[in-house]
């Protein structure tokens, strides 16, 4: 592998991380920003809970 080539994908690779970095600040802004009241994590925890039985009750072939 040349040089060139080498510094092609060095530039590449930085070109690719600097768009992650920005479309990852703009998700974050897009959270921030939301007017929707937050949920108490305990209340989040609750609700992942019952998917996460529910979805290895399906795996297992279980009907609730």
């Amino acid at each position: 592998m040349g040089l060139g080539l080498q510094i092609d994908i060095a530039k590449r690779g930085a070109e690719l991380a600097a768009k992650h970095d920005a479309w990852f600040r703009a998700k974050v802004q897009e959270a921030l920003d939301d007017p929707r009241p937050a949920i108490p994590h305990k209340e989040v925890k609750a609700h992942f809970a019952k998917r996460r039985t529910a979805a290895l009750r399906k795996a297992k072939g279980i009907e609730s």
